[in-house]
């Protein structure tokens, strides 16, 4: 696997210089996960971002009542954990599940931030890719529940 490659195909880093994904890629493990195998789990310490080379993934989150909930499916080139990597000490919000199989790139929320504090101009660049990210999936969160609240009133 040609790991700059994908980072450059990630929704995440394609905009990042290549120079950069060098880099990035220089601390991304390469991990494979079979179907049905539990990524991640609500509740645990958040500890890493995780890049979707190929496959699909299901996040699942937990309600108090026991319930299980899909908040989402995510495919090739999409990422999940990135708030390991801005609010370290957190735990997992959602339970990951592989839904076929399914190859990573993972990185370490401690290796990545102490790559980004070495290298600032990186680090502003990685960060700002995070926040524009964040800010895409904020937004349309926003219009689903606006589009969800106006069904509910017919």
């Amino acid at each position: 696997m040609n790991k700059v490659e994908e980072l450059g195909k990630s929704s995440l880093f394609r905009d990042l210089p290549e120079s950069e994904r060098n880099k990035l890629a220089s601390i991304a493990h390469p991990h494979s996960f079979n179907a049905q195998d539990k990524i991640m789990i609500q509740g645990e310490l958040a500890e890493e971002l995780t890049l979707i080379v190929l496959g699909t993934v299901k996040l699942i989150r937990r309600l108090d009542t026991g319930e299980e909930e899909e908040v989402i499916v995510l495919g090739s080139g999409s990422y999940f954990g990135e708030f390991a990597v801005v609010n370290r000490g957190e735990v997992r919000a959602v339970t990951v599940y592989a839904m076929e199989k399914t190859f990573a790139l993972v990185f370490g929320a401690d290796e990545l931030n102490e790559l980004c504090d070495n290298d600032p101009v990186l680090g502003h660049h990685v960060f700002r890719a995070i926040a524009k990210a964040s800010a895409r999936r904020i937004r349309t969160f926003i219009a689903d529940t606006a589009y969800f609240k106006s069904l509910s009133k017919h």
